[in-house]
């Protein structure tokens, strides 16, 4: 198998897959996030206590990339330092361990769930 296909595999496993793609009950923080040019958008639901975040659930509708990307974010937030989060699970981490090539349209869909997260912790 090529990486190519190693990469479709992997992207169409984490999508069907998505981890925290569910409502919570219990969070503290709640943003959405919308990419105005395609359609993509996101409601991450993000319980944090004593800075650490204990859980994180969201909503997404659009393309693929998005979601996944968002699958991914939402994964390797849990347990981490909610005031600085972006600096522990960083987009250009997650993109290079995904190790898929994107266009610049692409990459727009690929980072609004960091964008999203990002404009929660500027508004807390």
């Amino acid at each position: 198998m090529d990486n190519n296909s190693l990469l479709q595999s992997f992207i169409i496993e984490a999508y069907k897959n998505q981890k925290n793609k569910k409502h919570i009950h219990v969070y503290n923080i709640k943003q959405e996030g919308e990419n105005v040019l395609c359609g993509d958008s996101i409601t991450f639901y993000v319980n944090v206590v004593d800075d650490i975040v204990k859980d994180v659930g969201y909503d997404a509708k659009g393309c693929v990339i998005s979601q996944v990307f968002t699958s991914v974010l939402s994964e390797n937030m849990i347990g981490k330092n909610w005031s600085n989060i972006l600096n522990v699970v960083s987009f250009d981490d997650i993109y290079s361990s995904i190790g898929v090539s994107l266009s610049p349209t692409r990459l727009k869909c690929a980072k609004l769930p960091f964008e999203t997260i990002k404009l929660a912790l500027t508004e807390k």
